[in-house]
């Protein structure tokens, strides 16, 4: 029984690469994990967090660094609870203050 997704970096598509979206992506879901059990632990470019370390980043030495993609794995516990994670919400508030941060310094 598999209790995972992965995520492409490239979350936007290929026309719309924004290098900063995966590593926003990972620190969303961290924050998440820390309060919601259902999140077993996350790998991304070789490192992993996960509550051994009190959700802590640290190396991963699996044979997979994952360097293209996040890896979350799932507890059983979400087997029974299929509620939103609220991260589209927080996703739309990072998005938004980093928009507003590139019109200060003249990006688009």
């Amino acid at each position: 029984w598999v209790r995972a997704i992965d995520i492409d970096e490239d979350v936007w598509g290929k026309n719309n690469e924004d290098p900063t979206i995966a590593n926003v992506l990972v620190r969303k879901i961290v924050a998440i994990a820390q309060r919601d059990k259902r999140i077993k632990y996350v790998i991304f470019e070789g490192k992993i967090w996960s509550p051994l370390m009190n959700w802590k980043g640290r190396p991963y030495s699996g044979q997979n660094p994952h360097d293209h993609h996040i890896h979350i794995s799932f507890n059983p516990v979400g087997d029974e609870d299929g509620s939103p994670f609220g991260l589209v919400t927080e996703l739309k508030e990072e998005v938004a203050v980093a928009k507003t941060a590139r019109k200060k310094v003249g990006n688009k």
